[in-house]
């Protein structure tokens, strides 16, 4: 995150050309970490407001509705969201980032009623890991929404 903070700073200062350097490292750096694992749901993240800053919208809305689309736990999505208003904080008018953050937001609320869902199901689960119970609730919501039952 160092290269992407210095970036910002960059950016605040409306030098562009340092701000752009910094990001296409932090981009790299984050792409190659990726490849080695796809599920570490906090790059994933950083790796999608670095394509943000950088103004790669394509790219950084695909990393988020694909990272939510993978499950990623409440814990990083409230992290992005933290991250997006940081960012917000810095550049208010960023047409893109709203939109973004009210995705995750969404993503968010999402989750907390299938935590709920799951409470009213307590169904007994051999292991005390709660991603469990969540990926269980989730995996049975899809399931009634596709019979038309929820």
């Amino acid at each position: 995150m160092y290269l992407y903070d210095r970036a910002l700073a960059y950016l605040a200062l409306n030098e562009q050309v340092k701000a752009q350097t910094d990001l296409a490292l932090a981009i790299k750096l984050a792409k190659q970490n990726y490849e080695k694992d796809t599920k570490d749901w906090r790059n994933a993240f950083n790796l999608a407001i670095y394509y943000l800053a950088a103004q790669y919208t394509q790219p950084a809305e695909r990393f988020y509705s694909y990272v939510l689309s993978q499950g990623a736990s409440l814990e990083f999505i409230r992290e992005a969201i933290q991250v997006l208003n940081d960012f917000l904080t810095i550049f208010p008018n960023h047409v893109q980032a709203t939109p973004i953050r009210q995705l995750l937001q969404s993503s968010l609320n999402s989750d907390k009623s299938l935590d709920n869902l799951y409470q009213r199901l307590k169904f007994p689960c051999n292991t005390p890991n709660p991603q469990n119970h969540y990926s269980f609730a989730k995996s049975l919501k899809a399931a009634l929404l596709g019979c038309g039952r929820v």
